[in-house]
């Protein structure tokens, strides 16, 4: 399995966000130039690494005082001398879900509170729309992270990554609530919602009856879902308070694994959750790990990524 980040796409994408990128050995190597200060480089996810007298070759190229290395599970690490990343790039464990089953089978191994908040957001009236709006999502995103928070996240990176995987690669799954659609929330249990809040709800995100309407301000909840060599990929999510109430998030993550599943992936990737091993990750990672376990998947740990120096 080829992970996305060693694609020819995601080396476009790369590219087009002013890294430099080597291919050595079908690997991919991407390096990034600063003013005044040595370039770093890095391989991400790689099966095997490219040969060791080529890979010197490139340092001296580039005046690089090291490599970084996040493998992939299948990177096998043989006379190499290295030392470990204490601050790695990208994510160190994750989620897989097996897509190859059955809708159902997937569905019965959420938890019985995953389940119900399926249920709970079909009964607010949570609408899912499978789109090309990708302008849509960054708003959405920018808004629900704090603006400046969220155009950190999204500026010079999503609409790079959007114009490069999509349409054949890439889409974003919209939710909104049609009140058209709600039914009377039930009494108790940790997912029900009071009137008060159904009311607060309904009046923020009500769906009009006119659906040529501008939708943009209307969405609640997204997800950026990308995929690549039967591997579907949790790319990047947003909700906002009136999404998480009408458990928004959760139905939508269902809603991407169906999605995968018919475009013929037979794994999804959570793209990362909090890893253990690394304790000063950020608390917030323990919060959407948490998240993304309800869903049944296994636990993967990605060796420990190091420095080629």
């Amino acid at each position: 399995m080829l992970n996305i980040r060693q694609s020819p796409l995601y080396a476009k994408f790369m590219r087009a966000i002013n890294w430099q990128v080597e291919r050595i050995d079908n690997t991919n190597v991407f390096i990034k130039k600063f003013p005044l200060l040595p370039a770093v480089a890095k391989i991400q996810r790689p099966n095997f690494l490219p040969n060791e007298i080529k890979l010197k070759q490139l340092m001296h190229k580039y005046h690089l005082r090291s490599i970084s290395v996040e493998p992939s599970s299948q990177l096998k690490i043989e006379n190499l001398k290295f030392k470990i990343l204490a601050d790695p790039y990208i994510h160190t464990k994750t989620i897989h879900i097996d897509l190859t089953t059955s809708e159902t089978e997937i569905f019965n191994r959420f938890t019985e509170a995953k389940r119900r908040g399926v249920r709970r957001a079909q009964k607010n009236g949570v609408q899912v729309e499978i789109s090309d709006n990708i302008d849509a999502f960054i708003k959405l995103k920018n808004r629900a992270a704090g603006f400046f928070l969220g155009f950190m996240t999204t500026r010079g990176f999503t609409k790079p990554l959007w114009n490069t995987f999509n349409p054949k690669y890439a889409k974003v799954l919209l939710a909104y609530i049609d009140t058209r659609h709600c039914e009377d929330p039930p009494t108790g249990g940790d997912e029900a919602i009071s009137k008060a809040d159904k009311s607060e709800i309904a009046a923020a995100t009500m769906w009009p009856h006119n659906d040529n309407q501008e939708r943009s301000n209307q969405y609640i909840a997204g997800i950026l879902l990308l995929w690549y060599d039967n591997t579907a990929y949790y790319w990047m999510a947003a909700a906002n308070r009136e999404g998480k109430k009408s458990f928004a998030p959760t139905l939508l993550a269902w809603e991407a694994l169906k999605f995968a599943k018919k475009q013929g992936c037979a794994i999804f990737d959570f793209e990362g959750v909090f890893d253990e091993r690394f304790t000063t990750q950020s608390p917030a990672w323990k919060g959407f790990s948490k998240f993304k376990e309800g869903f049944g998947g296994k636990s993967v740990y990605y060796p420990e990524p190091f420095l080629i120096k």
